[in-house]
C-alpha cells in the first residue's frame, strides 16, 4: 500500500469511529435536547434517526 492509500484507510476508520461516538452521545441526550438539535439542523440524518427512534417525529 502506498502512502495515500494508508491515509484514506486511516481517515475512513477515524470518521467511522467519530460517527459511532456521535450516535452513542445522541442516545444519552434528553428528548428536549434532541428536539433542539433537530430544529438547529433539520437535515442531519443522525438527528432524524434518533428522533424517530424515540418517537419524537
Amino acid at each position: 500500500m502506498g502512502f495515500w492509500e494508508n491515509v484514506k484507510k486511516v481517515g475512513k476508520e477515524v470518521l467511522n469511529s467519530a460517527l459511532e461516538t456521535m450516535e452513542y452521545k445522541l442516545q444519552e441526550l434528553s428528548d428536549e435536547k434532541s428536539r433542539e438539535l433537530l430544529k438547529k439542523s433539520p437535515n442531519n440524518s443522525y438527528y432524524i434517526k434518533e428522533a424517530r427512534r424515540r418517537g419524537l417525529i
